[in-house]
């Protein structure tokens, strides 16, 4: 095609198109980071907004199901899905799923530093607090993505975390194990 045409609306949306295409082939073939290559492609051409919704539905489909397979066993890389996929749409539904996914995580993340700081006898260490925070993290951004469960969960955290170091913080100035008595007088 002479130059003149190349960048005609007509010549973008068949490249478009194609991209899409493609992108439906890889996906169909279980190759997803390709598929989302073909379809950012795809949408950085411009297409008509008929063209662009039917990239964007094919984006939100393939995403959503491919995280529903990998959030048992492959929590991160769901994640990194998702976000990668949120990268080029918005969508209500993907953000509704990455936030379960993160507050799956971070309740994991948090119970697991909990039952830790249990066994050990040297109380919240600074890994095990870093990892409530994380816990913490991953709840209040799920939370800001619309998970109602996330925004109770990240309640819930917030307190624990601030009691562990209030414990803490006794533990290191020697008041905790006083006796209770002794304690009151130098509250």
């Amino acid at each position: 095609l002479p130059e003149s045409e190349r960048s005609s609306k007509e010549v973008s949306d068949l490249r478009a198109r194609a991209h899409h295409e493609l992108g439906k082939e890889h996906a169909i073939a279980g190759e997803v980071d390709n598929a989302l290559h073909e379809w950012e492609a795809a949408l950085s051409c411009s297409p008509p907004k008929d063209t662009a919704d039917q990239v964007r539905a094919s984006i939100v489909s393939t995403c959503q199901a491919e995280a529903a397979k990998l959030q048992q066993h492959r929590r991160d890389a769901a994640i990194a899905l998702l976000e990668k996929a949120l990268e080029l749409v918005e969508d209500k539904g993907l953000m509704l799923s990455l936030g379960e996914i993160l507050a799956h995580r971070g309740i994991d993340i948090f119970n697991k530093a909990q039952e830790k700081a249990q066994r050990e006898k040297d109380g919240m260490t600074r890994p095990i607090m870093a990892d409530l925070k994380r816990g913490l993290a991953d709840l209040e951004r799920a939370a800001k993505l619309g998970s109602k469960r996330a925004k109770d969960q990240a309640k819930v955290a917030r307190d624990v975390l601030e009691q562990a170091k209030a414990v803490e913080e006794a533990r290191k100035s020697g008041l905790l194990g006083l006796p209770e008595a002794v304690q009151s007088l130098l509250a």
